[in-house]
């Protein structure tokens, strides 16, 4: 209890510490890669599931990754930066489909993809996130939907100055046809 005393008393933010070690956000991920400059990484880490718990003290990756090591911690003062990949949307429909329709009416193509007739009707591709630190480098990867959700969970946690938006190209098509200002 008393480190946590003095890591109160650094004045980290100004906050509590127990608003330092309550999550924001809990989210699923695949860790795509994993580079440590003091610890060899010789044995495969590719699609490990893991849980990113975004507190505004750090990071904190829970997984069942090997050599026993459960947990992968980063504090807030180590992130040089954090990528945000946003994948390729496609939206490939016909004239009278309900995507179509709702988008005609200027309705956002995140809500009218919830009315898709054929699931290959919206796909977005997965999003990635890059997080770099002095030591280490991760990639994660998750549901494509899941980007503004992920980008919202790390500005509310403190991020901002440290997050980079790659936003993937936008494909639109009507009955195989390019569709501009769609």
């Amino acid at each position: 209890m008393n480190a946590f005393v003095q890591l109160g008393q650094r004045g980290l933010q100004k906050l509590s510490i127990f608003q330092l070690l309550q999550p924001t956000n809990k989210l699923e991920y695949n860790l795509k890669g994993f580079k440590n400059k003091y610890f060899k990484t010789d044995y495969l880490m590719e699609n490990t599931k893991c849980g990113v718990e975004i507190h505004k003290a750090g990071l904190l990756l829970k997984g069942d990754f090997p050599h026993r090591r459960e947990a992968i911690s980063i504090m807030m003062n180590e992130i040089e930066s954090i990528t945000l990949i946003r994948g390729k949307q496609t939206i490939d429909t016909f004239r009278m489909s309900p995507i179509h329709l709702l988008t005609s009416l200027k309705v956002s193509s995140c809500f009218a993809r919830h009315f898709a007739v054929d699931p290959e009707e919206f796909v977005v591709e997965e999003t990635k996130i890059l997080i770099k630190t002095k030591d280490q480098q991760l990639e994660l990867a998750s549901c494509g939907h899941r980007f503004a959700r992920i980008k919202r969970s790390f500005k509310a946690a403190g991020y901002g100055r440290k997050l980079k938006i790659v936003k993937g190209p936008v494909y639109k098509m009507v009955d195989d046809q390019p569709v501009l200002g769609y």
